[in-house]
């Protein structure tokens, strides 16, 4: 029970900053990505407590790596967005969904206590 202390992982092969990508491979989104990482949250302030789960939250060591299979799957293989955006402005859309998640991830893990 308390090895999800020490660490957890919520990926989901493939799903990208859009969630059109994760619809086309029929993956695990993002966005419940992080509704996961909202449940941990709590299970781990449950088991270790309020003060030293958050202490963990702040300092911990947060990963993500996406963004190339939205270009494959949504602008080469399979190209819904390729009719609504240029290349150029497909990245900008990416690039608001990836800030408003590493928002996310930051004020979550650095709440205040």
């Amino acid at each position: 029970m308390s090895d999800f202390v020490n660490g957890v992982c919520f990926a989901s092969a493939a799903p990208g900053y859009d969630k059109a990508t994760s619809d086309v491979l029929n993956v695990l989104p993002l966005w419940k990505q992080l509704e996961y990482f909202k449940g941990y949250q709590e299970r781990l302030r449950n088991y270790l407590g309020v003060q030293k789960a958050d202490w963990m939250l702040r300092e911990a060591v947060y990963m993500t790596s996406l963004g190339t299979n939205d270009y494959l799957e949504n602008c080469y293989v399979s190209p819904p967005r390729s009719s609504q955006y240029k290349i150029g402005e497909y990245a900008d859309f990416l690039a608001g969904i990836a800030k408003n998640f590493v928002k996310e991830i930051y004020n979550l893990g650095a709440r205040k206590i």
